[in-house]
């Protein structure tokens, strides 16, 4: 099917579920969301087709789905089930793999109703690189987008600014599952709080991410440290009050290098 094709029939099933597809009545029983979801899921694909884990972050409670088919079912499903009492996750993360390559991934936002798509393979089956915001993928002649799913959605919070790695990752190199999703994950804390460097790869690594796969993100996530800096240091000047010497102390221990810090420093009139 026609990748464009996918990403739309994606895009306007998820946009009707979770605006109200009826899902299943509430039950008393005492499982827990992630056993009821996974019932609804295995009734209709093998285990091998579509993989389930769930994670509590500082963003909150995320449901991870892990697909090997084009089946845009997943993304109705998924939408069917935000809408029970029972569904407690705050938001969804799904991932299409094609031939072990990472091909589609839908973030979904529960409770603002907005879902984000991105495409990661051209259609020879290469990587592609991450793209700047807003910015066209010249290779699919497609391009990150985000939906909004409710006239009356909260407020948006701006994305962090990313960049395409210095080094990008030869076209052949495979991304493992692990890799991909503690790259969302790393978006995901990027978007809510500032972190270091090593502070992000800390962050991952309590989340249950190997050392591996928490560096690949912290190289591949388009950060700017100094920038980060900053924001930590914001953060902090709104809060309490610092010397510079003990922002930079501060920032510092935070995982930030001495000229991050005092890029931080600076950045807030230091």
């Amino acid at each position: 099917m026609n990748k464009k094709l996918v990403v739309a029939l994606i895009s306007m099933s998820m946009l009707a579920c979770l605006n109200g597809c009826s899902g299943t009545s509430s039950s008393v029983s005492n499982r827990t969301a992630f056993e009821k979801t996974k019932e609804a899921f295995e009734k209709e694909y093998d285990d091998d087709e579509v993989i389930l884990s769930e994670a509590v972050t500082k963003s909150g409670k995320v449901l991870y789905i892990t697909v090997d088919t084009d089946d845009e079912y997943v993304s109705e499903l998924a939408g069917k089930l935000t809408n029970n009492d029972w569904f407690d996750y705050d938001s969804i993360l799904i991932s299409f793999y094609v031939s072990d390559k990472l091909d589609l991934t839908v973030y979904a936002d529960v409770a603002s109703k907005k879902s984000t798509f991105t495409v990661w393979i051209d259609e020879n089956g290469n990587i592609v690189e991450t793209p700047e915001a807003d910015e066209s993928i010249s290779t699919t002649e497609t391009k990150e987008t985000e939906t909004k799913i409710s006239e009356t959605e909260a407020p948006e919070t701006k994305a962090p600014e990313t960049k395409a790695p210095e080094t990008a990752a030869p076209e052949t190199q495979k991304i493992s599952m692990e890799e991909s999703n503690a790259l969302r994950s790393a978006y995901s804390y990027l978007g809510t709080m500032a972190f270091s460097y090593t502070g992000l790869i800390d962050q991952l690594e309590y989340e249950g991410y190997s050392t591996e796969s928490a560096t690949y993100a912290a190289d591949n996530c388009g950060a700017d440290w100094k920038e980060q800096a900053a924001k930590s240091a914001a953060s902090y000047i709104e809060t309490m009050s610092f010397s510079r010497s003990g922002l930079i102390d501060q920032l510092e221990y935070e995982g930030f290098t001495s000229e991050q810090a005092e890029y931080g420093a600076d950045a807030v009139g230091y």
